[in-house]
């Protein structure tokens, strides 16, 4: 008989649970791989959004408080089920925090469970800060998506595993670039971090206007608003789960802009690894995981200021060649390492040890 092991993830951003990015590529996509380890995975979602906008924010704190309070208090009452379930499986694991920014009822799920993050989760609120490593301490395990979060929880004695976030190459494929399209630099993303994409503002202006063919494409939840690129040179597509691997084959030169903070360092390059897997070069901040990834082969550049990010653009631009070697180059660096099939075996292992 196959282990039983039932994951219990859940979303925290203002997306649906469903959709969140986290619970698809750290849980969903692994389930049916994991069949072919005996491993059997039920995955279980709150009915209520661990975050999500609401009538009430739009008037003072003092206001909100309490109607906070009573939303806190279902979102937690949702995790019952799952709580429950999980002492009919071998494995809970944990997929993020049950209630944003705080330690509440993960420890009354069966063991021996696993903690799962790939975000520095502590840096949402300041006053909570000590929250994420109460959680970890009633871990029998913890899953980091890279060393820089694993360090964080180095004093927690608790067995630690960093595991990348696995990308499904064979969803996530190159395809051959037709003439007749405009040249696009892309962005795939959550309109929270517009913040990043906002900071290539100038950058992308003076580098559109040097080469009026090309554009930015944003695969968004909803349109950017640029200061100084103009709209004629942005092309908005919705994301959508059905669209955005034929969105982002679209690209020709993947951006992943960051600020260089604890918050930024603790991302796991998602979006750049897509881009690689998809077979097109990548400019990005060299920040955290990044550079990392950046430094295994010649995949794009890394660059840090205004004129390095127009140089680095322009370089990919006035080169298919180039384009073509980086775009072969991070497909190959995605398989080697961060695919599912390298990462599936991994997981599989570590489940394996903890039941």
């Amino acid at each position: 008989m196959p282990r039983r092991a039932r994951w219990h993830a859940s979303s925290s951003t203002a997306r649906s649970g469903p959709k969140e990015p986290s619970s698809r590529f750290r849980v969903r996509q692994y389930i049916q791989h994991l069949t072919k380890h005996n491993i059997l995975v039920t995955e279980h979602l709150p009915f209520i959004e661990k975050s999500g906008s609401y009538w009430y924010h739009n008037y003072p704190f003092s206001i909100q408080l309490l109607p906070q309070i009573g939303t806190a208090g279902l979102r937690l009452i949702s995790r019952v089920p799952a709580i429950l379930k999980s002492y009919k499986s071998d494995i809970t694991l944990i997929q993020r925090e049950f209630l944003t920014a705080f330690s509440t009822t993960e420890g009354l799920t069966k063991r021996p469970r696993i903690f799962d993050l790939d975000d520095a989760i502590w840096l949402r609120l300041n006053f909570t800060k000590g929250f994420a490593k109460r959680i970890v301490r009633k871990m029998d395990g913890l899953i980091c998506g890279n060393e820089w979060l694993a360090d964080y929880f180095s004093d927690c004695n608790v067995p630690t595993w960093i595991v990348p976030t696995g990308i499904d190459t064979v969803r996530w494929h190159p395809v051959l670039k037709t003439l007749e399209k405009p040249f696009y630099l892309g962005w795939v993303g959550t309109s929270a971090n517009f913040q990043y994409l906002y900071d290539l503002d100038r950058a992308l202006h003076s580098f559109c206007t040097k080469f009026p063919s090309v554009k930015l494409l944003v695969v968004s939840d909803r349109e950017p608003e640029f200061s100084y690129l103009s709209s004629k040179h942005i092309r908005y597509i919705r994301w959508s789960e059905e669209i955005e691997v034929q969105a982002v084959q679209l690209m020709d030169i993947g951006l992943m802009p960051l600020k260089n903070g604890d918050w930024e360092k603790g991302k796991c390059s998602f979006k750049m690894l897509l881009y690689m897997a998809a077979g097109i070069p990548v400019v990005v901040s060299p920040v955290g995981m990044n550079n990392e990834i950046l430094n295994i082969d010649n995949i794009g550049f890394g660059p840090e200021n205004h004129s390095e990010w127009i140089d680095a653009l322009t370089v990919l631009y006035e080169s298919a060649s180039l384009r073509k070697e980086y775009g072969l180059s991070g497909r190959r660096v995605v398989e080697q390492h961060y695919s599912l099939d390298v990462l599936t075996p991994q997981l599989s292992d570590i489940f394996h040890e903890i039941a």
